[in-house]
């Protein structure tokens, strides 16, 4: 009874896609509407539905939006919700000039974002409700059109984002496993230049379609179970592991603790005061420089500069590259582009260790942080920041999901590393021959001259030590256009970083060279072969 006296009509799907139905879609509502009574016990709704083409592919970045009811139909207030706040602005306003009481006004929906660009961007891609006021017959039906205002559409967004390098990123980390375990893991494409970000991906993920109107408990649980909410690139906050002995070679370039040429004698293990720590392989690599290290990823040579450089000018470099600082910043206003990014990095030192862990700092723990360990925390895209950076021989760059073909590539501050030609050399040329000779061989592209660090780090997964699988790198390493970052998830301490990230890497640069550098790929498209 409550029902028909205050919602006499009862909806009915007459086309369930206006969009879908050749023609103009604004056209063909006008026509329709013009063959409905206009006295009548009929009367035509309409809404409007969020669809995403691409299912899966790129959901963590364009995020999704959620129905939601304004406070006429559900009894709150409009609180902080500003389109809540500005439906309800409205409603007061046309109560109060056409003298309508508050039950006049039923139905009233808005979609807002709920993740990523979606949110981030809610007020720009929402644009502003149209209204239709309609006096009304003694039985509730519309008879007569009093007046309006047309709706404005949002603006649109530009996202950096190349869908066919973001599909093969997203395929190729679902088919990364061990023992038939599906591993978590995320992975990034950035140009050099412009900081813009080519691929943005994360595995698990989940279907922005399904989360518009109703969600099922079923699915919510299990994208909740497979650990799919998480945006793993900008959220996960990881121990960066070999990767970061770039860092640590270049405060100890910087400060004169090693040249480039140096060479130290590293056995299995080096002995810090009464504990061992312990290279990669148990006979040692024997002398190796700063180019050997980097082909070989030698944890001995790191141990020591990092013990003659210092905590302290180890974290300054580090900070300097940014790896402590929030990423995806609106050059124009400041704003996050992004709301899902992490916000508890950590660049260790003394300080730091005595306030969170209530201990004096020890040379173990400088060592420990030489190689990527320890309390040191980043985020996969702090790592793709770096590698472009390094790439262009600079301390920051300053990333970007929007499109802006006219856009500055200067990267706010930023600054020259500080490295000679010789040091710069040397790390190019070990970066280069780590993918041609060394650990990152398993992303060879012939053709393609490609410069990379892997890495391979311990952190904690459920309880149990397991291994982290990194590589970070760029290329053409000669003229560097794109730099690129990997990070798997394992499940034991059987991942490694050139074995189990290197394939995700190659299949990211073999889709941005079909489209930058078509003439190349067939000779490195024949090559597939993982080593």
């Amino acid at each position: 009874a409550l029902h028909v006296r205050d919602r006499r009509g009862f909806p009915f799907p007459v086309i369930p896609d206006l969009g879908s139905v050749e023609g103009d879609a604004a056209e063909k509502f006008a026509r329709f509407v013009e063959q409905m009574p206009s006295d009548d016990i009929l009367s035509l709704r309409h809404e409007i539905v969020r669809v995403y083409p691409y299912g899966e592919a790129a959901a963590h970045v364009i995020g999704y939006v959620r129905e939601r009811r304004t406070a006429d139909e559900t009894g709150e207030a409009a609180g902080d919700d500003p389109a809540a706040q500005k439906a309800a602005e409205l409603r007061q306003m046309l109560a109060t000039q056409y003298n309508l009481g508050a039950n006049s006004f039923t139905n009233d929906r808005v979609a807002t974002g709920e993740a990523g660009i979606e949110l981030a961007f809610d007020d720009v891609l929402t644009g502003v409700s149209g209204y239709q006021i309609w006096e009304r017959n003694i039985l509730g039906y519309s008879r007569k059109l009093l007046g309006g205002k047309d709706p404005k559409q949002g603006t649109h967004l530009n996202l950096s984002i190349d869908i066919e390098i973001q599909r093969e990123a997203e395929r190729l980390l679902s088919q990364v496993s061990k023992g038939g375990q599906a591993l978590a893991g995320s992975a990034a494409l950035v140009d050099v230049g412009t900081g813009e970000i080519l691929a943005l991906a994360t595995v698990p993920g989940f279907d922005p379609n399904r989360m518009i109107g109703r969600v099922s408990s079923e699915y919510y649980d299990s994208v909740t179970d497979r650990g799919g909410w998480l945006n793993r690139a900008t959220q996960g906050l990881y121990p960066p592991g070999s990767t970061f002995k770039l860092i640590n070679a270049i405060a100890g370039l910087r400060c004169g603790a090693v040249r480039h040429d140096t060479v130290y004698d590293c056995g299995p293990s080096l002995l810090i005061g009464n504990r061992a720590f312990p290279e990669h392989t148990t006979e040692g690599f024997g002398p190796t420089d700063l180019e050997k290290m980097l082909i070989i990823s030698c944890n001995v040579w790191n141990y020591q500069v990092g013990l003659n450089t210092g905590i302290e000018r180890i974290a300054a470099e580090a900070r300097r590259f940014g790896l402590d600082s929030p990423l995806l910043v609106s050059q124009v206003d400041g704003k996050p582009e992004f709301r899902e990014v992490a916000r508890g990095m950590i660049v260790p030192t003394p300080a730091i260790k005595l306030s969170r862990e209530g201990s004096n700092w020890g040379l173990g723990d400088t060592a420990n942080t030489s190689i990527g360990q320890g309390l040191l925390r980043t985020t996969p895209l702090h790592m793709a920041a770096f590698a472009a950076s390094l790439a262009r021989n600079e301390t920051r760059t300053n990333l970007t999901l929007l499109l802006d073909p006219g856009a500055e590539s200067h990267h706010k501050g930023s600054e020259p590393i500080g490295l000679t030609p010789a040091q710069r050399q040397a790390i190019l040329d070990g970066m280069t021959r780590c993918v041609e000779e060394g650990t990152a061989g398993p992303m060879r592209i012939p053709g393609l001259r490609i410069a990379a660090k892997t890495g391979t780090a311990e952190y904690q997964k459920d309880g149990q030590k397991a291994h982290l699988a990194w590589t970070i790198g760029f290329a053409p390493a000669d003229h560097p256009r794109v730099a690129f970052v990997v990070c798997i998830e394992g499940e034991d301490m059987t991942s490694w970083g050139g074995a189990t990230a290197g394939p995700v890497a190659k299949g990211m640069l073999l889709a941005w060279l079909k489209r930058e550098m078509p003439a190349a790929l067939p000779a490195a498209a024949a090559d597939t072969t993982e080593r």
